[in-house]
């Protein structure tokens, strides 16, 4: 995954079709424990309710969707579909529906569930993440001079050690890897040794989302 967007903080609507209140709930969350803590919190306040819907991704081989009693794909499914064209990955959408006493039919419930997530996205805040990967490499400090030359090429350093060596650690995009890697060599006039230490998503830009 080399980029990845997920929403900046928990977000809430209320949706009332034919006297069936529908509140959604959309939340960020890194994993199956924060999905599942979030879950039982819900339950809890919404002890009452008739069907807790949802449906969460973490990533694109990690997701789910549950209906809670409602037929078959008429629940789970929209709400997850909804997260997908919005291209949202670490989320939890939650539906809480307090059956009204009259019955919508599939499609109808397929059109509230979308219609109640889509309802909550629309004042949601999403933040964008890009894939890097962390190279770290060494000058002597008789080529400290490099650094100056690196930060005019707007490289983006994470961190500088100073030791018996001046260690750098620079995150790079894999396509500029080799790019770069020709540049710090031109500039020490030797191969340079980019060793990697891990990858590290970073966040991109902030933005509101616009697709329901």
């Amino acid at each position: 995954m080399t980029s990845y967007k997920t929403i900046s903080s928990e977000v809430n609507a209320e949706l009332i079709i034919k006297k069936s209140k529908f509140i959604s709930i959309i939340l960020p969350v890194k994993n199956k424990e924060q999905v599942i803590t979030s879950l039982k919190r819900l339950k809890k306040q919404h002890s009452k309710a008739n069907h807790i819907c949802y449906a969460f991704i973490l990533s694109k081989n990690e997701q789910k969707a549950f209906d809670d009693g409602e037929p078959s794909n008429t629940a789970g499914l929209p709400i997850l579909n909804v997260i997908k064209n919005n291209n949202l990955t670490q989320v939890l959408a939650v539906v809480i529906r307090y059956f009204g006493g009259i019955k919508l039919g599939a499609g109808g419930l397929i059109r509230a569930y979308s219609k109640a997530v889509s309802n909550a996205l629309t004042s949601v805040v999403i933040k964008e993440y890009t894939n890097f990967e962390l190279y770290a490499f060494e000058v002597d400090y008789e080529n400290a001079n490099i650094l100056n030359k690196i930060k005019q090429k707007n490289y983006e350093v994470q961190k500088i050690e100073y030791n018996q060596t001046i260690k750098v650690y620079i995150n790079l995009l894999n396509k500029n890897f080799n790019k770069v890697n020709k540049y710090l060599s031109s500039l020490l006039k030797k191969d340079i040794n980019l060793t990697y230490v891990k990858n590290v998503y970073r966040e991109k830009k902030w933005r509101i989302i616009l697709k329901i």
